[in-house]
């Protein structure tokens, strides 16, 4: 008589931990912004340990920490677009206005 077959072990594959801790774009430090998410409160908190800048946003069940992360820093490129839209409108204004002012002396 023959020996029954063994089942063969299924290995489960581990997933990759993300990281809890990132760096900072404001003071460019490493290791020093954390994100706390409250999922109670569905809120989530990204703050640096040595600027002191922080950013609350809302949250659902499937955010992570490197989700919040994310949205701050997509954040930040956003208002920083619109910071120099804003600049160079105001400059470009204000030549437009000094052009004027010399025409209207001669």
């Amino acid at each position: 008589m023959g020996k029954r077959k063994a089942a063969k072990k299924i290995a489960k594959k581990m997933q990759p931990k993300l990281d809890k801790v990132f760096d900072c774009p404001f003071c460019n430090h490493t290791k020093t912004v954390e994100v706390k998410l409250d999922k109670k409160l569905m809120m989530g908190r990204v703050e640096c340990r040595i600027c002191k800048v922080e950013y609350i946003t809302k949250i659902n069940n499937l955010f992570d920490n490197i989700d919040v992360y994310y949205e701050w820093i997509d954040k930040c490129q956003e208002e920083k677009e619109d910071f120099k839209l804003c600049t160079t409108a105001h400059t470009t204004v204000n030549r437009y206005k000094k052009k004027k002012k010399k025409k209207k002396k001669k």
